[in-house]
């Protein structure tokens, strides 16, 4: 055999083995993988949830009045979990505060896009979008108690007329401000109720009560307006002609939709 033959021959051995090298490598890299997302498909879909009470406490002139709702925060795996993303399913059921002050009704609203939080700022604890943290704040003792930070109180509202959802008014929270062109903070409990009326504390306390569902008693039509602001539009605008009713539907007081659901 010639010389070239030789190399020929062993440059074929070299290239054979490093095709199977590479190949072994990317078929190990996929077997890896694939166990991977199989694994975490295969995980069986956890909750973990807790109950906690938000109590409000406003000061009038006869004494302070208050109002409490107990409500159920859940994180959720789901099939096709990732635990390295720690990506969850997040759900907080439960209703508005309501407080009676005498003079009329305040509605502490369900803070849908930051209750879930509530847990986390009042207790802190390990990361709450994590398996380590949902189950921490999943076991906490019952009882603990504390004061929710001003940052996370709820808008407070109530109605001129309990039975018209377009006569919301804002007590307490923000608003669009078209001639500013930004939200501004509004406290309108002493133009609303009188001088002397004022907020007073938020607090958190870990409970295992039952969830509260019973303010459709003060707001019969809240089903009617499930898909659809209270001023009757179909969707939320900063041009809205009544901002404060555009700003709030029946998601506001109550997660649980009764009838005509779709």
């Amino acid at each position: 055999m010639s010389l070239d033959a030789n190399s020929n021959t062993q440059i074929r051995k070299v290239n054979t083995l490093g095709f199977l090298k590479k190949h072994f490598f990317f078929t190990m890299l996929f077997i890896i993988i694939g166990s991977g997302i199989a694994f975490a498909m295969s995980e069986k879909p956890e909750d973990y949830c807790w109950r906690y009470k938000i109590k409000v406490e406003i000061d009038t002139p006869n004494g302070i009045k208050s109002g409490a709702s107990v409500r159920e925060a859940c994180l959720s795996t789901f099939k096709g979990y990732n635990p390295q993303i720690a990506d969850f399913k997040e759900r907080d059921d439960g209703e508005a505060v309501v407080i009676d002050i005498g003079s009329g009704l305040v509605f502490g609203t369900v803070h849908s896009s930051n209750s879930i939080f509530y847990i986390s700022h009042v207790f802190p604890g390990p990361q709450l979008f994590s398996i380590e943290g949902a189950k921490h704040y999943a076991s906490l003792k019952l009882g603990l108690k504390a004061p929710l930070p001003l940052k996370d109180y709820p808008t407070f509202v109530s109605f001129k007329d309990l039975s018209v959802p377009e006569t919301i008014q804002m007590v307490r929270g923000e608003i669009y401000d078209k001639s500013q062109k930004r939200y501004i903070p509004v406290d309108n409990f002493e133009e609303y109720f009188g001088k002397g009326v004022k907020l007073h504390s938020v607090t958190i306390e870990t409970t295992n009560e039952a969830v509260n569902w019973g303010i459709r008693k003060w707001l019969p039509w809240l089903d009617e307006y499930y898909d659809k602001m209270l001023d009757g539009s179909s969707n939320n605008s900063l041009g809205a002609k009544n901002q404060v009713a555009n700003s709030f539907a029946a998601g506001s007081f109550s997660t649980k939709r009764l009838k005509n659901e779709r």
